[in-house]
C-alpha cells in the first residue's frame, strides 16, 4: 500500500468518523428543539475549539479530540455553572430539573436512532444504485489466498470451519470469529459447485480477519426500490449482530487485549485499503465513493449501538440515570458526576491506547 493511498484512506476514515458524530449529535439536537428545549452548544469532538460559529443562539464548534461530541441543553444560567470542555460534557444538562425524565430519555435515545435511520437510507440508496450482496452466500469473485486454494466464482458457501451458513453476512461473521479468535492464518470453506460439495483449506502468511481479506467478494445483484429497502433492513440488522458480537468479545477480554482487539480510524482505513488491494485484480471498477458511504453506514450503526451501552458517558448511561431518577424521584448528582467523569477519562485513555497501537502496527 503506497503512502498516498494509505493517507487517503486515513483521511477518509476520519471524515467518516466526524460525519457519524455529527449525525449522532444532530439527532439529539433535533429532538431537543422539537421539545422546545434550548440548545446552547453543538460540538463535534471534545476539548479545545478548532473553529466555532454562533447561529440563532447556538454555538456550533469543531473540537480537537474526535472521540465523541455533545449538545449542551438548557438556559444560559445552567451553562454558567459548567466549565469549558470536559466538565461541560460531564455536567451539561444532567442537573437541570426543568428538563423532565421523559425528555432526557427521548433526547438521549435520539442520537442512536438517527444513526440507525441514516445508515438504513444509505444502504437502501447504495443497493438501488450499485446493487447489493446476493441474499445467498454466493462468491462473486475470488482472488488472493482463496483463489490459490481453489475457490471459484459462483461457488456457494455451505460451511465456514464446519459451521453451516445461510447468507453472506453470516459467513463473514463466522469467518471473523474463527480468524480473529486465535489470530489464525487459515480457514476451511465448504462450498457447493455445480451440485457437488467441495472443501478448501485457505491459508496465508498475511493477516486475515474476514472473507474479504481472503480475497473473496460476494455476488452482486441488481435491486429495485422495494428490494433495496428489504436489503437495507437485512444489512442494518446484520451489522447490529456483528456489533453485538464485537462488543461482547471486547467485554470478555482484559484491558490489554481490548486495546489490540479494538480499532481506530487508522486501523479501519488500513484494513480497508489492504482488502481493496487484494480485491483489485478482480474488481477493477472499485468505487471509492461507494466504499466511503459503506464505511460511513457501517460505522454509523456500530457507533449507534455503542452509545446505547449503559456505561457513562454514553447515552445508554444517561438513559440509565434517567430511569434511576424516575424510580427514586430525585437525582444522585454527586454519583452521576463521578461516574461520567470517570467514564470520560477511561474512554480518553482507551482511545489514545488504541490509536497508539494502530499507528505502531500499520504505519511504523
Amino acid at each position: 500500500m503506497s503512502l498516498a493511498i494509505g493517507m487517503a484512506w486515513v483521511g477518509g476514515a476520519f471524515l467518516s468518523l466526524l460525519s457519524i458524530i455529527a449525525t449522532h449529535e444532530a439527532g439529539h439536537f433535533m429532538i431537543a428543539r422539537l421539545l422546545g428545549i434550548k440548545v446552547t452548544k453543538f460540538a463535534i469532538g471534545i476539548g479545545p475549539k478548532i473553529i466555532a460559529r454562533t447561529y440563532r443562539d447556538t454555538e456550533y464548534s469543531l473540537r480537537l479530540l474526535p472521540i465523541g461530541g455533545y449538545v449542551l441543553l438548557g438556559p444560559d444560567d445552567i451553562e454558567q455553572r459548567d466549565a469549558e470542555n470536559l466538565s461541560e460534557v460531564s455536567l451539561g444538562n444532567l442537573f437541570d430539573d426543568r428538563i423532565s425524565v421523559s425528555e432526557r430519555f427521548a433526547i438521549a435515545l435520539a442520537g442512536s436512532l438517527t444513526n440507525f435511520i441514516v445508515a438504513f437510507f444509505v444502504f437502501a440508496a447504495l443497493g438501488f444504485i450499485y446493487g447489493s450482496d446476493s441474499p445467498t452466500p454466493t462468491v462473486g469473485t475470488a482472488s488472493g489466498a482463496a483463489a490459490a486454494a481453489g475457490v471459484q466464482s459462483r461457488d456457494i458457501i455451505l460451511e465456514v470451519d464446519g459451521q453451516p451458513v445461510e447468507d453472506w453476512m453470516q459467513a463473514r461473521r463466522f469467518a471473523q470469529t474463527a480468524l480473529l479468535a486465535e489470530s489464525a492464518k487459515k480457514l476451511t470453506l465448504t462450498v457447493d459447485r455445480d451440485g457437488k460439495t467441495r472443501s478448501f483449506d485457505i491459508s496465508s502468511s498475511e493477516d486475515l480477519h474476514d472473507l474479504y481479506s481472503l480475497g473473496l467478494q460476494p455476488e452482486r445483484v441488481e435491486y429495485n426500490v422495494p428490494a433495496s429497502i428489504d436489503s437495507a433492513i437485512t444489512t442494518t440488522s446484520e451489522i447490529m449482530l456483528i456489533g453485538l458480537w464485537i462488543i461482547e468479545g471486547l467485554a470478555r477480554t482484559s484491558p490489554s487485549e481490548a486495546v489490540v482487539g479494538a480499532t481506530s480510524p487508522i486501523g479501519v482505513a488500513a484494513l480497508i485499503a489492504t482488502d481493496n488491494e487484494r480485491a483489485a485484480p478482480v474488481e477493477e471498477d472499485f468505487d471509492p465513493v461507494r466504499a466511503a458511504l459503506e464505511l460511513f453506514a457501517f460505522g454509523s450503526v456500530f457507533i449507534g449501538m455503542l452509545n446505547l451501552l449503559p456505561f457513562p458517558p454514553f447515552d445508554g448511561g444517561r438513559m440509565a440515570f434517567s430511569f434511576i431518577r424516575m424510580i427514586r424521584g430525585r437525582a444522585a448528582q454527586g454519583l452521576e458526576f463521578a461516574l461520567i467523569a470517570t467514564g470520560l477519562l477511561l474512554l480518553f485513555v482507551l482511545t489514545l491506547a488504541v490509536w497508539y497501537h494502530d499507528i505502531r502496527q500499520f504505519i511504523f
